[in-house]
Formats: C-alpha cells, structure tokens, sequence
C-alpha cells in the first residue's frame, strides 16, 4: 500500500521539518562552495518536498488508494490558489530585493523563475480541479 499523509498534524510536521532541512543544507553548501550551488541545492530539494507532498498528502473525502493525476497537488483549488499566490509573492519579493549577497543577476533570476514555476504548476492544478468539477 502506498505511503498518504491524511492527518493534518502530519503535513504541517512534514514541511516544519523539511523547510529548515532544505534551508540548512543550501546555506551550509553556499558557505563550503559557493551561494549559487547552495540555492541549486535548496531548489532541487524544494522540488523534492513538493513532489512528496503532491503525491503523498490526501484531503477529506480524497480516494486515498488511487494515485492522484500528474498535474493534481492539491485535494482542492482553494489550497492551491494559496500555495500560488504565496509562491508569486515570493517571486516578486525575490525579484525587487535581489537575491544573493554577492548580488548575482543569474542567481535572482533563478530564484524569481523557481518561484513562478511553482506558482504556475500550482494555479494550473486549481484551475483544472476547477474545471473537471463544473
């Protein structure tokens, strides 16, 4: 039987332990190596976080057996409306601070893409659970 998170103690313990876990190992790689590979490294282990969450965590009323669709991230629109808007607001907060104490273009154009990427994939699963429930 595969792994879902229901309770909703679980999924805030979920990303309470994996956001300081990400956020540790890319400054501890950006402080060894470099600010560019350590927030490369948070990325990838952001996609990572999101990806379990996407596949793992289940809603009230959600068939918790059954995978969920490749596009689907959340049980409803609502949370993923939310998750986007957050997920913009980071992006535009990247983009007019600038990310990177060196203060690299590359870098805070990264930063800014990683997070409208995210918004985008979590706004299109709401508009499609949106849609598939008219």
């Amino acid at each position: 039987m595969p792994v879902r998170i229901i309770a909703a103690h679980a999924k805030i313990t979920f990303f309470v332990v994996g956001i300081p876990v990400i956020l540790t190992a890319g400054w501890s790689m950006g402080i060894a190596v470099g600010g560019a590979i350590g927030i490369t490294l948070s990325s990838v282990l952001a996609v990572a976080l999101l990806v379990v969450a996407g596949r793992t965590f289940r809603g009230a009323g959600e068939p918790i057996l059954p995978p969920r669709a490749w596009w689907r991230l959340t049980a409803g629109p609502v949370a993923g409306f939310v998750v986007a808007v957050l997920f913009a607001l980071s992006g535009i907060g990247s983009a007019i601070s600038g990310v990177g104490s060196d203060g690299s273009a590359a870098l805070t154009v990264w930063v800014v893409v990683f997070d409208f990427a995210v918004a985008a994939a979590y706004a299109n699963s709401s508009t499609r659970l949106l849609s598939s429930a008219a």
